[in-house]
């Protein structure tokens, strides 16, 4: 029978700084991701092409890099 095992620390080391820095990178990539599989249906449902509903995810971009 094995004992069992804790999985808050892994060599003497907490895994909770691992598991902190791969949901905060799910969750950056989840929110850069997204607008784009909905832009076709976001253009159409504000009736406008999708390179002007493309625009809004461009000025996001550029303003997230100014800061």
């Amino acid at each position: 029978m094995t004992a069992p095992v804790d999985i808050r620390a892994v060599g003497g080391r907490s895994v909770l700084p691992a598991a902190a820095v791969a949901l905060a990178t799910f969750l950056v990539v989840t929110s850069e991701m997204m607008p784009v599989g909905v832009l076709t249906p976001l253009a159409r449902d504000l009736s406008v092409s999708t390179g002007l509903a493309g625009t809004s995810l461009t000025i996001t971009g550029c303003e997230a890099t100014t800061r």
